[in-house]
């Protein structure tokens, strides 16, 4: 258990440095020429590819085990923490009420970035799906 949850809090604490890039990049650059939303749909896929990326290591640097319950687990711990992380990041940083925050996921326009934040808790588990169940020895190699 201790695995999964110090799993969970690396890999949300990794994803949130990542996201943070990201969404700094996509805001002043991408949004200014693109618009809101297709911003949001072009910085997709690299943070889906980066909660992958960043997932498989977690796993296999803390050995999670190939349980779905396990993987469930560090998916869920992970996503309540990020949440966490950007309300408060957006209360700290821009003055906005928690409240604020978590409304605006009810907007037609947040929904590509809440899917992918489901997605990222889902990614543990959904690693189970591929051959070695996205569990590598520490050397890198598949188990």
């Amino acid at each position: 258990m201790f695995r999964t949850l110090s799993a969970a809090l690396i890999y949300a604490l990794i994803v949130f440095g990542i996201g943070f890039v990201l969404g700094t990049l996509r805001n002043l650059v991408l949004m200014p020429l693109v618009g809101i939303l297709p911003a949001v749909l072009i910085e997709l896929p690299f943070m889906l590819l980066a909660c992958w990326l960043v997932a498989r290591w977690v796993i296999a640097h803390k050995q999670v085990p190939e349980r779905v319950s396990s993987r469930l687990g560090m998916g869920g711990v992970a996503l309540a923490v990020l949440t966490l992380l950007e309300a408060l990041t957006t209360f700290v940083m821009f003055g906005l009420p928690l409240v604020t925050y978590f409304a605006s996921y009810l907007s037609v326009m947040a929904l590509p970035g809440l899917a992918g934040q489901l997605l990222f808790g889902a990614i543990p588990a959904l690693l189970l799906l591929v051959p070695g169940g996205g569990h590598s020895t520490r050397d890198g190699t598949q188990a």
